[in-house]
């Protein structure tokens, strides 16, 4: 057994068996896997290691995953047919400049990694697998939205894609509010945002038949 003095706090590795780690002999029990740490002052325990669970990833997967695929297809310098197309769109009148979306994805994408992991990190129940569930489809659905709308230009099909998200996003709340209210609260400006994006898709739609 180890301990280490922070202030009034003495943290004891273990190992999953139940032996104590030893740091000078059989080898550190960092090395070992499923090492516990216990926090003597409160008794709250944390499994670190390589049986531990990888909660950054879902922070982090909520981020990148959506902003990924949705840069492959955005309307930029780096895809000039992308951005002739969109450009030659007749908009409404509550078309958003540009500069506001990449802000306001940026902003929410951080609000769906945030809440990711605060899910990652509460107790594992059917309610929490759920919404898991829930958000990793959401964040495969917005990347692949951009797809359809500015890779596939197919406003039909991206419109129903928009209103489909608004369901799963939605959805997405009402199950995370079963485990962490926080997490869930963190994700309702995605729904508010997909909602006015359907709104918008569907008035490009309708603006722009041929």
């Amino acid at each position: 057994m180890t301990r280490h003095h922070a202030g009034s706090s003495a943290v004891k590795l273990m190992t999953d068996e139940g032996t104590h780690g030893n740091m000078t002999g059989g080898g550190s029990a960092l090395n070992k896997p499923g090492v516990t740490m216990e926090n003597k002052t409160d008794g709250r325990t944390a499994t670190v290691g390589p049986h531990s669970n990888p909660r950054w990833l879902f922070a982090l997967g909520s981020f990148a995953v959506p902003l990924a695929m949705s840069f492959s297809s955005s309307p930029s310098p780096n895809h000039p047919r992308i951005l002739a197309w969109y450009a030659s769109l007749r908009k409404p009148f509550f078309q958003p400049p540009g500069w506001i979306f990449p802000i306001a994805w940026t902003a929410l994408e951080g609000s769906l990694a945030f809440s990711g992991w605060r899910l990652s990190n509460s107790p594992d129940s059917r309610p929490r697998q759920r919404a898991l569930g829930l958000l990793a489809l959401n964040i495969v659905s917005i990347g692949a939205w951009s797809r359809l709308f500015f890779k596939r230009q197919s406003l039909p099909t991206s419109t129903f894609a928009a209103g489909a998200l608004v369901a799963t996003t939605a959805a997405y709340v009402r199950q995370a509010n079963q485990v962490d209210p926080v997490a869930a609260r963190a994700t309702v400006p995605l729904v508010v945002w997909v909602s006015f994006a359907t709104i918008l898709t569907g008035t490009l739609w309708a603006m722009n038949r041929r």
